[in-house]
């Protein structure tokens, strides 16, 4: 599984996921913490986020992608030092969504935050390069005057690039994209 920059920005370190399941951890700097010197509540839900995200990504077939497209946190408690553990969990699965739940335990395994989430899954037909498939898809992607991005179609993307319209971009890898 590729690890998207930010997530190597945050520190947090993503396990291999297992089929429907997703660990994140994180060892707590003084650039996590908020004024009150605990996590900050946007760290808590970035490691949510990837847990629940790597626990949808292990339970599709690799070619397919996935967004969030509802994340809902619940803050529990606050930790200011150690090491974070968030755990996510496929909990069930629709022909274009994903349900995940999750929870975040400090070291002593103190509950700290819990969260449910909403993805949308699909396939595509660049197999290894959905990443940039995605990305290329939110490129084209109009924005309203909201500054918030339209509703993706899956069939809509799927047809675009069958018909050429959306090519696979070439991977950073320097290899070659497939058909």
């Amino acid at each position: 599984m590729q690890i998207p920059p930010f997530i190597k920005y945050l520190g947090l370190e993503v396990e291999r996921p297992e089929e429907g399941t997703g660990v994140v951890t994180l060892d707590l700097a003084p650039h996590h913490l908020n004024r009150r010197g605990v996590a900050h509540g946007g760290v808590i839900t970035a490691m949510l986020d990837s847990a629940l995200g790597a626990a949808v990504i292990s339970s599709i077939p690799q070619e397919w992608w996935c967004a969030t497209t509802s994340l809902a946190t619940q803050f529990v408690s606050g930790a200011g030092e150690g090491r974070l553990t968030a755990r996510g969990t496929v909990t069930g699965r629709g022909a274009k969504v994903a349900f995940a739940s999750g929870e975040v335990r400090d070291a002593r395994g103190r509950l700290l935050a819990t969260a449910q989430a909403v993805d949308v899954r699909g396939a595509t037909a660049c197999s290894s390069h959905s990443v940039a498939v995605r990305d290329a898809v939110r490129e084209r992607v109009p924005v309203l005057e909201d500054d918030r991005r339209q509703d993706i179609d899956i069939e809509q993307v799927l047809r675009l690039h069958r018909e050429g319209l959306l090519p696979c971009p070439a991977p950073s890898d320097g290899s070659t994209a497939e058909a």
